[in-house]
């Protein structure tokens, strides 16, 4: 038990503990605008606003939005087009944004305006909306833990189904991908024949205390089944099916699910479109849950990663020093129980 406990303070000795210009939790939403040199005043311009936006905002956690010289991996890159109308365009399976320049706007010096709007509108309100929402905005979404197991259990008296199980892995598993910046999960498939549906009942079905539970109910019945999410528990996807299913079917039904399982994860229920970006607002969530969990000496690495914009690797330290130092507690315990016993 000793070794152990060596083991720990050494592994922390090894921590580059420093000094930082932010000494506090922070956040920084990294942005790059896309635009030829010529047009770079809008970037500084659009700058002053979402600066001038935000301090008049009386945050709690103190936020800033930084447009880079570069992208990087974490930033959302705005892009320009030309149209008659003011509009925009967020990639629904991305980072980055189409934001519609008019004759209108470029006469008056109001794009720089625009620009930041779109920017304070559906990102950087949506994530301070999730944040006043507590955390999970409808109650739907569980106590997310490190690693979970799901179970996908597809239930069906469809004769035809024509199931693609590779299929269903080319469309879910970039999803999964994504989740695992936030947690592991080990997911378990099953197919199951069903004879008929006539007595399924929703409130039999077996909800697991150990894994999220997720039901896919393809069927021939008239009788309706309720699509529904169990709060902390998973969900029933239900569809009638009267032809043999296509592609197309089968990829409406997975995508269906990974919003149900993204819902239940406590994905906010917000804009924009992309889950990639909501995805982002519950690493930055994760991430401060686990800050505030740290002891004092060991969140300088975190933030140092922080100021990186390097969201991602900034959680996994964070999951690491929580298991470290848990680790450590319990490891003192025993020692102390050790030598009061010997007392």
């Amino acid at each position: 038990m000793h070794l152990i406990f060596n083991s720990l303070l050494f592994t922390f000795s090894l921590l580059p503990i420093t000094i930082l210009a932010h000494t506090t939790f922070h956040l920084d939403i990294p942005l790059f605008l896309d635009v030829p040199p010529s047009l770079s005043f809008l970037t500084t311009k659009a700058q002053l606003l979402i600066n001038e936006y935000i301090s008049e905002l009386n945050l709690s956690i103190p936020y800033t939005v930084t447009f880079l010289e570069t992208p990087t991996p974490s930033s959302y890159v705005i892009r320009l087009g030309f149209s008659d109308h003011e509009s925009f365009f967020i990639d629904p399976q991305g980072r980055s944004a189409l934001v519609f320049q008019t004759d209108a706007l470029i006469i008056h010096g109001e794009m720089a305006v625009f620009i930041k709007d779109v920017v304070v509108r559906h990102i950087l309100d949506c994530e301070l909306n999730m944040w006043s929402q507590n955390f999970v905005n409808d109650g739907v979404g569980a106590v997310l833990d490190r690693n979970m197991n799901v179970m996908i259990r597809v239930m069906s008296d469809v004769r035809f189904l024509n199931w693609e199980q590779s299929l269903f892995e080319d469309v879910f598993d970039p999803l999964l991908y994504e989740v695992e910046r936030l947690t592991t999960l080990k997911v378990d498939f099953e197919m199951e024949k069903v004879d008929d549906f006539i007595e399924f009942n929703i409130d039999k079905l077996k909800w697991d205390h150990e894994r999220l539970m997720f039901y896919v109910v393809l069927t021939q019945d008239d009788d309706e089944i309720p699509s529904i999410v169990v709060p902390q528990k998973g969900a029933v996807l239900s569809r009638r099916i009267l032809h043999p299913l296509t592609q197309m079917d089968q990829i409406e039904v997975i995508e269906t699910l990974a919003g149900q399982i993204l819902k239940v994860l406590g994905l906010p229920q917000c804009e924009p479109k992309s889950p990639f970006i909501r995805l982002d607002f519950m690493v930055r969530r994760q991430l401060y849950k686990n800050f505030i969990s740290l002891q004092q000496e060991y969140k300088a690495p975190v933030l140092e990663l922080i100021d990186d914009y390097d969201f991602d690797s900034a959680l996994q330290l964070s999951w690491d020093l929580l298991k470290i130092t848990k680790t450590a507690n319990i490891t003192l315990h025993d020692r102390t129980s050790h030598d009061n016993n010997n007392e």
